[in-house]
């Protein structure tokens, strides 16, 4: 089973439509294929004209890990045949401050897609357009990962912190992850967007797509009547960019299985000292934030901390079993961790953040 989180913190960029149409071309092309939303927005089921509101329980409830009742096969929606969908809500913007503290908590989406590798032969996992939790967890789940980039020099811009971002993900995996980056909203005919294209080619190369998805009105008007642009509208331009896209990631199966085999044995044969624990803490307008804690002494230099372009810091640390008092030291001023109800008392009047490991 091959797993692609398609994930940009920026939005507008394409995600979800990438993940609507590359799903419905790959189930086009006899593989059975699984649409997982992890967007709060819950624009995946829209797209595909489903009617959830009768949910037959929720993706939060199950990452959460609450309810014994609530299985990812329960959760299924079967767009066409061998194409289904797992709808997210609402409740999905709780997540990160419910799973605060809780052990593996960037792991949770990896262990649920673990009960699915018989069923499916892709999953496609929708990352919201931010760098917190619920991204984290795509990023975790999947081996490959795609990055929609419109012609925007912001875009471009952006691109360099999410791949710092994929690179601490590498770190707390333990191997590497296969990213390529998609062209979105491309418009062959400005000299601008030709521009972007070849600067995104030079930069990053061998890990951009060689066709770009075209701009075109026929992506909203596919997103209005609740279907893929492949279905409703075959001839188009965005139809044969998608399809030339999905061509070029079956070619890449054998290959995409040996390295997840490869990864997968060298998952087993490691003895971490410790467990990888993210730690992440929101203040767009700070320049230097290090995470402080006594697993380094209450050392000031501290652990430094990655802002993403949504002004989340995120950090990691490798912490044994135990609890453990933490703060984040924020251009010189000390903070608890807002997300986090956990708190002790210090020598100073004050209150740490609590964080256990490993621990019930």
């Amino acid at each position: 089973m091959r797993t692609i989180a398609i994930a940009n913190q920026k939005g507008g960029c394409g995600k979800t439509t990438t993940a609507i149409n590359l799903a419905w071309e790959l189930s086009n092309r006899d593989r059975r294929t699984l649409v997982v939303d992890m967007d709060p927005q819950g624009h995946v089921a829209i797209g595909f004209g489903l009617d959830t509101s009768d949910p037959r329980g929720t993706l939060f409830s199950l990452l959460l890990e609450e309810d014994p009742v609530t299985r990812l096969d329960t959760l299924l929606c079967e767009v066409e045949e061998d194409l289904f969908v797992v709808p997210s809500t609402l409740q999905l913007t709780m997540l990160e401050q419910r799973l605060v503290g809780k052990k593996h908590r960037e792991s949770r989406l990896s262990s649920v897609l673990r009960d699915m590798e018989e069923r499916f032969d892709y999953v496609l996992v929708d990352s919201p357009p931010n760098l917190g939790m619920l991204t984290f967890n795509a990023l975790f789940a999947c081996e490959e990962i795609v990055i929609p980039v419109e012609a925007s020099v912001y875009s471009v811009e952006g691109l360099s912190r999410l791949m710092e971002t994929v690179k601490l993900v590498e770190e707390h995996a333990g191997h590497e992850k296969s990213v390529r980056i998609l062209r979105t909203s491309h418009d062959r005919r400005t000299r601008y967007a030709r521009a972007i294209g070849d600067r995104l080619i030079e930069t990053y190369s061998g890990q951009v797509y060689e066709t770009p998805i075209s701009r075109s009105v026929r992506f909203r008007e596919a997103a209005e009547r609740g279907g893929a642009i492949g279905a409703l509208y075959p001839r188009s331009r965005g139809s044969a960019d998608y399809s030339s896209l999905a061509a070029d990631v079956l070619r890449s199966e054998d290959s995409a299985s040996a390295r997840a085999e490869s990864n997968r044995q060298a998952l087993e044969s490691q003895h971490p000292i410790g467990e990888r624990v993210l730690f992440t803490f929101a203040m767009p307008e700070a320049s230097d934030v290090r995470l402080v804690g006594d697993f380094n002494n209450w050392d000031p230099s501290g652990v430094p901390m990655t802002k993403g372009l949504d002004g989340v810091w995120t950090g990691t640390v490798s912490l044994e079993p135990g609890a453990y008092q933490y703060r984040f030291l924020a251009d010189g001023r000390w903070h608890r961790d807002p997300k986090n109800t956990r708190v002790v008392e210090n020598a100073y009047g004050g209150r740490n953040s609590l964080v256990e490991v490993g621990i019930g």
